[in-house]
Parts: structure tokens; C-alpha cells; sequence
């Protein structure tokens, strides 16, 4: 390979990383609206596929599911005074549109 090639092939790396975390900012910016972040801790969770999958995607309640085991993690490390305000929270928080607590 010529020296401008790999040069070029860096350049593309470099550029997918930063739109990557480009999307992923935005995208953290957008679900932490209205968020009282000064008041109380949330777990804000945001995700941008490399590899889009087309095939295998995730149903709603899949992705739902997901979100959901995550909740026990994030109450391991808030602790256990924590985990009976947040097992009260997440149930009654509902993303706009969204029947359901999780969007």
C-alpha cells in the first residue's frame, strides 16, 4: 500500500469514530431533556449501531427487555436505599407517546 492510502484509510477511521460519538452525544442529549438531574440520579442509556442489523433487529419489547435488566445493575450501584424509590420511579415513568414505561 502506498503511503497516501493508508493515510486515506485513517482518515475514513477517524472520521466514522467522531460521527459515531457525534450520534451518540446527540442522541444522549435528546433522552436527558427534562431530566432533574440535579435532584435524583438517572440511568440514561443511548446506543448507535456500527452494523446496522437489518435482519435480527430487536422487537420493542426485546430492546424493552434489555432496558429492564439494566435496572438491576444500576440499582446494585446506587444501593439498596435507592432501589425501593427507583422500582417506584421507573414504574410510573413513561417516555411522551408511549403507552408502556419504557419507550
Amino acid at each position: 500500500m502506498k503511503e497516501r492510502q493508508i493515510e486515506a484509510m485513517y482518515r475514513t477511521r477517524f472520521e466514522e469514530r467522531r460521527h459515531a460519538t457525534e450520534a451518540l452525544d446527540a442522541l444522549f442529549s435528546e433522552a436527558a431533556v427534562g431530566r432533574d438531574s440535579d435532584k435524583r440520579a438517572w440511568l440514561i442509556a443511548v446506543a448507535h449501531p456500527r452494523i446496522p442489523r437489518f435482519r435480527d433487529r430487536l422487537t420493542r419489547d426485546e430492546a424493552r427487555g434489555v432496558l429492564t435488566q439494566t435496572v438491576g445493575l444500576a440499582l446494585t450501584y446506587a444501593g439498596e436505599e435507592a432501589s425501593t424509590r427507583s422500582r417506584t420511579s421507573i414504574a410510573t415513568t413513561r417516555a411522551p407517546g408511549c403507552a408502556a414505561g419504557w419507550s
